[in-house]
């Protein structure tokens, strides 16, 4: 399933159905007016929680805060036209994942891009040797620690939060209308995505937490890409609720329990709310633990960095003899992470290689069974290669798993219609 976040900016590419099934219908943005000149503007095409933009209107043209993904790139258009905005100038990547650059070059002409010395390095390495960016997509204009921008009288304060979703997070405050645009470093209550192996701790992450409830005058709203506009309080809130996890699996540690028995005691249960996201609570559990062993888990290198070059040359099949053959033989060697599988399924999507993501996100599934996110992207694989039936059933065990999944509820429909 489409999601926020994912390894080396390719979590969220957008892959159509085959060829026979109808083109889906473009799905309206909502747009709410946040300040003179600032609107949020919401996409819906890859996720119901929605991927937000922030557009900052001028007298000659637009500043834009990250570029929703490729599939959702012409509702932000729509939605700009609809105030009368003029063409892109400036588009601020919050980080690299998929969801916040896929609509740059779409959006972007003859424009700056600018977004944190890291997201160039992500969108040129990694999965991006699969399916390398269109044109206009990496950054033109990159910095380290803060920058500041005056656009459309409104003065921009670019700030680097490091370690955190990623190691490439920046968070971007506009001073004169009170906001603060967070990309990913909040999620609307529920288990954060903590990409590990994009440079992603947790005490970044509750560092960036704690600097947006404390360093911004009162009255600050703080915009998060996907759910909620938040207080500093409910900021500080939401750190206090992962502060409260973390102690819980530390105190398991301390009690000797493994990985596989805090999920199957159901340590996180207390917060059941939280896991109607990507992340389930066994998920982030696996997280927590990591981030506690960062010398001997955090900071594995990632499976992918085998399966990718494999890829390059040889077909999905071969990746999927060589994952089991490293699991069996290197099991401590490498992170064999159910997002990492999935996004490199999506990577071969968009590089308009379906069988061999089907090959990929079938072994994700045959490894994550209980995972209603693997049956979802396994059945996206199934529909872009035009296998209607297999595309159904899996998006039928992904709704069985998870009622709440939307997407595949959307997918159903769309797939029993022709």
């Amino acid at each position: 399933m489409r999601r926020v976040c994912g390894f080396l900016a390719v979590l969220l590419i957008a892959a159509p159905l085959a060829a026979q099934a109808p083109a889906p219908a473009l799905t309206p943005a909502r747009t709410v007016k946040l300040a003179e000149h600032l609107y949020e503007i919401t996409t819906f095409g890859g996720s119901a929680i929605g991927f937000k933009v922030l557009a900052l209107v001028g007298s000659d043209g637009v500043l834009l805060i990250d570029s929703s993904t490729a599939e959702d790139a012409p509702a932000v258009r729509v939605a700009l036209d609809a105030v009368g905005a003029g063409p892109v100038r400036i588009i601020v990547n919050t980080h690299e994942h998929d969801d916040h650059v896929g609509g740059n070059h779409a959006l972007a002409k003859d424009t700056l891009v600018i977004a944190h010395d890291a997201v160039s390095r992500y969108l040129t390495t990694g999965l991006a040797m699969l399916a390398p960016r269109p044109a206009g997509t990496a950054p033109t204009v990159t910095f380290d620690h803060t920058l500041t921008l005056r656009f459309a009288g409104e003065e921009l304060r670019l700030v680097h939060r490091p370690a955190a979703h990623t190691d490439g997070d920046i968070t971007v405050q506009f001073v004169h209308a009170g906001v603060v645009a967070v990309g990913d470093l909040i999620f609307p209550d529920r288990f954060p995505f903590i990409h590990l192996n994009a440079g992603g701790t947790l005490a970044g992450y509750l560092a960036a937490l704690a600097a947006l409830a404390s360093e911004y005058p009162e009255g600050t709203r703080f915009v998060a890409a996907h759910g909620a506009v938040y207080s500093a309080a409910q900021v500080a809130a939401y750190r206090r609720e992962l502060v409260a996890m973390d102690e819980k699996v530390k105190a398991a540690l301390a009690a000797g329990s493994t990985v596989q028995q805090m999920q199957a005691d159901k340590l996180l249960a207390a917060w059941p709310e939280w896991g109607a996201g990507f992340i389930t609570a066994n998920r982030f559990i696996a997280t927590l633990v990591a981030a506690e062993h960062p010398a001997t888990q955090a900071t594995l290198p990632s499976v992918l960095d085998r399966l990718v070059p494999a890829l390059v040359t040889g077909r999905g099949a071969d990746a999927v003899r060589l994952y089991r053959t490293l699991k069996a033989q290197q099991p401590a060697a490498y992170t064999f992470a159910e997002a990492e599988i999935n996004q490199l399924g999506y990577a071969l999507l968009q590089a308009g290689r379906a069988e061999d993501a089907i090959a990929i996100l079938a072994l994700n599934v045959e490894e994550h069974a209980d995972s209603w996110n693997a049956y979802d992207s396994l059945g996206e694989a199934y529909g872009t290669a035009g296998k209607k039936e297999l595309a159904i059933k899996n998006y039928t065990k992904s709704l069985q798993l998870n009622p709440a999944n939307t997407n595949a509820t959307k997918m159903l429909e769309r797939l029993n219609s022709y």
